[in-house]
């Protein structure tokens, strides 16, 4: 069995690995990734509720929320099937990650509550439409469209 991961680490400024959006109700779903990955991983909850569990207490992030993961830290969550949930993801690495974390405030803490957010949303359906469609320069604006969402 072959598995696909997009984890890495990049020598450039910023990069993304991955991103996209999940639509998900009908089953429970959840992620351990008790070492972390290697880059960064932001969650942005557009609808429903993701249960994040930090040191044995599980907390809710509700729509609205902001979830960041640094590289090297544990990551366990959940959807609960019964609810309908929409989340967006974005993997992301480069030199100057740690910087901007610091630079937009997101450097303590695990989850951030900025409200529902259409033009974060939007923001993130853009970056999401160029990174699979891999148009010329695409990596360019997938890099401008996460300084966005950061600065958001």
């Amino acid at each position: 069995m072959i598995f696909y991961t997009a984890e890495a680490l990049s020598e450039e400024y910023l990069h993304v690995n991955s991103c996209d959006c999940q639509y998900l109700q009908g089953h429970d779903i959840s992620c351990t990734r008790l070492h972390g990955r290697v880059d960064y991983h932001i969650l942005y909850i557009s609808e429903g509720c993701c249960y994040v569990t930090e040191n044995n207490h599980v907390l809710e992030a509700p729509a609205g929320s902001v979830i960041i993961y640094r590289p090297g830290e544990p990551q366990q969550y959940k959807f609960n099937g019964k609810i309908k949930s929409i989340s967006y993801y974005i993997h992301f690495s480069g030199t100057g990650c740690e910087d901007l974390i610091n630079k937009f405030s997101m450097s303590s803490g695990r989850i951030f509550r900025i409200g529902r957010s259409s033009k974060l949303e939007t923001t993130m359906s853009n970056m999401i439409e160029d990174f699979h469609l891999k148009k010329p320069f695409y990596e360019q604006f997938c890099h401008a469209h996460l300084l966005r969402i950061l600065s958001i």
